[in-house]
């Protein structure tokens, strides 16, 4: 074929295209992940809830997945309580999937509780520290001291479908704005397949009287939730 002449410049003929294979793709992939949701007051305080998206570990018949929870509260906001829960649907009636394991299987933080003791009369100086013993004056001051610990994570329903783990605020600390690494371990019969329901169930306090009475009074109430799912096995 003849090169062609364009104002004095030559021009080469093109090559033609090379022939690509194309792949198909795994159609849960595209999937998007809308585990995302926002909580607002009357006065719109945003509280917002995700779940991060899943990592996997395979084995036969055996999953591993992580993945992260946020409780993000706005200002004068904050989460007393939540609960991340998730839930094996099989597909078909092949067997049924359960959960295993969880970890962490229990946080929890070491509180000492203190209570004194003068002239017969007892009196809590509640979760703090205090040395033992002492004199108050010319009674005789008892101090007894007992360690007590907080829970502030605990998992449930390990050996069920259904499973997961409950977050508290405690005197200690608040809930965290991340919980990284929680892992559910789950075994299933071969050939199983179906969806991996997840839900948050949040409580959250308003520090702003006003705003948590307007909030009560027009039906928002004080919980949020979020629900989203995933393809089991990944």
């Amino acid at each position: 074929m003849a090169a062609l002449r364009m104002g004095g410049c030559v021009s080469e003929p093109a090559e033609p295209l090379a022939e690509v294979e194309l792949e198909l793709l795994d159609q849960r992939s595209l999937r998007t992940w809308d585990a995302d949701e926002v909580w607002e007051t009357f006065r719109g305080k945003s509280n917002r809830i995700s779940i991060g998206r899943p990592t996997w570990t395979r084995e036969p018949q055996r999953a591993a997945m992580k993945l992260d929870l946020t409780l993000l509260p706005d200002l004068d906001c904050r989460f007393a309580n939540a609960e991340l829960a998730l839930r094996l649907e099989a597909a078909a009636p092949t067997g049924q999937a359960i959960v295993t394991r969880l970890e962490p299987d229990e946080l929890g933080d070491e509180a000492v509780v203190v209570q004194e003791t003068t002239g017969g009369l007892k009196a809590s100086l509640g979760e703090t520290v205090v040395p033992v013993g002492g004199e108050l004056g010319r009674s005789t001051v008892r101090r007894e001291q007992a360690n007590r610990i907080l829970v502030r994570l605990a998992a449930f329903g390990a050996g069920t479908h259904e499973a997961g783990w409950r977050l508290s605020m405690t005197n200690a600390r608040d809930i965290p704005l991340n919980t990284t690494g929680l892992t559910a371990t789950i075994a299933h019969p071969p050939q199983w397949s179906g969806t991996i329901w997840f839900s948050v169930v949040a409580q959250i306090q308003v520090r702003s009287r006003t705003d948590r009475w307007l909030t009560a009074a027009f039906g928002l109430g004080d919980r949020a939730r979020l629900r989203c799912s995933q393809a089991f096995p990944p």
